[in-house]
């Protein structure tokens, strides 16, 4: 009896993880394929506002507003709104000493990302406002290739693609994951668009029509629900594949933990505050979106320590269970070793083990996190 209940355990565990991590995404690359590119119009120029929201970024916001106005787009039709919340370095003296006709600057009270985005955008007077981190580098045609999408009325927000960058030249220990999940998660979301739509944007690079934008609390997580809003709102959220952005990855795994269960955290009250369209108010297409890409990853981690406590328990009968466990136990001794000893003497070897392990704990917290109540609006600046 314990035996049968441990192997439904154990292939339970195994099938949700698999659907979640494999099944899914080819399940959604599979139907795309049947579908059309979005349709854009590269000759379509609409009045557009770059909103940066910074924080104690004084070692690069006046480059980040310099490479913002290289940028290939027309100056009548550009303008750079720069929301500084409540830095405490020298960001609002740089920024108020930058004079430049096309660039706007605000100081606001210290209260988070999205805060500081709510207060930009009320500011804004492009037809398009779109959302840049101050570290994010952006491609010299970003804006062009973003905006062609709006030519198409049913379509209210835009994303577009950051690719990470290992800034110590491969001696982070979680760049590599990083940069390999970044492209994996961003994947994704190319082909819910082709279908139909996307519900969350890429942070670094994403733009919605202004009259379309929702002001949102604090605590949300702006590049997941404010797309889900604009969703709500009975329009589409696409992506842009051609636009692109660069940005460094995570320094060490903690760092990469601190920012996943920040982030995380948002997220799961974000998913929370969809409501009714968890319950196909949006149609079939959204809510499976939203569980299958969302909600199952929040879940992961206890199909995870299931699978590996009822593989172990099962491994001295079962041969083939015996093997995986035996490779749970070696991948989980991979990651331990890339936490505890020096990246030189590994290369990059438990590169993706360490990344795996860090992302689904920082979800575990995460969890707990929400539960608390903690909401984590506001965020550090880190730069080494």
């Amino acid at each position: 009896m314990i035996d049968t209940a441990l192997t439904l355990v154990f292939y339970g565990s195994l099938a949700l993880i698999a659907y979640t991590y494999f099944g899914y995404p080819l399940l959604v690359a599979a139907i795309g394929l049947f579908f059309p590119k979005s349709r854009r119009d590269d000759g379509h120029e609409p009045s557009v506002s770059v909103m940066i929201a910074a924080y104690n970024e004084e070692a690069s916001i006046e480059k980040k507003v310099r490479e913002t106005l290289a940028l290939d787009y027309p100056a009548d039709k550009l303008e750079v709104v720069v929301v500084s919340d409540g830095s405490s370095d020298r960001t609002n003296e740089i920024m108020s000493a930058f004079q430049h006709p096309q660039v706007r600057f605000f100081a606001a009270p210290r209260g988070g990302k999205t805060n500081a985005q709510n207060h930009g955008v009320e500011r804004c007077s492009g037809d398009i406002v779109i959302f840049s981190d101050a570290t994010s580098v952006y491609k010299h045609d970003a804006i062009r290739q973003l905006v062609a999408y709006f030519a198409d009325p049913t379509v209210g927000a835009v994303s577009g693609i950051c690719r990470f960058f290992d800034a110590r030249g491969g001696a982070s220990p979680t760049g590599l994951g990083q940069m390999l999940y970044g492209g994996y998660e961003q994947s994704i979301r190319i082909f819910q668009s082709r279908i139909m739509t996307a519900t969350a944007c890429s942070g670094p690079i994403y733009a919605t029509r202004r009259t379309l934008y929702v002001p949102l609390a604090g605590h949300a997580c702006s590049d997941m629900v404010e797309p889900m809003e604009i969703v709500r709102r009975g329009a589409r959220v696409v992506y842009a594949p051609e636009a692109l952005a660069s940005e460094a990855s995570t320094q060490s795994a903690g760092d990469e933990f601190r920012m996943r269960v920040r982030v995380t955290t948002q997220g799961i009250h974000g998913l929370l505050s969809a409501g009714s369209m968890l319950y196909f108010s949006r149609g079939f297409w959204v809510s499976f979106q939203l569980i299958s890409h969302k909600g199952l990853r929040y879940l992961l981690p206890l199909p995870l320590a299931l699978l590996f406590i009822s593989s172990g328990l099962l491994a001295f009968d079962h041969t083939l269970i015996r093997w995986v466990f035996a490779a749970q136990a070696a991948f989980y001794t991979m990651a331990l070793l890339g936490l505890i000893l020096p990246l030189r003497h590994l290369g990059k070897l438990f590169n993706l083990p360490l990344y795996f392990c860090t992302g689904n704990a920082a979800v575990l917290m995460s969890v707990i996190e929400a539960m608390r109540g903690n909401q984590f609006a506001v965020w550090d600046t880190v730069r080494k």
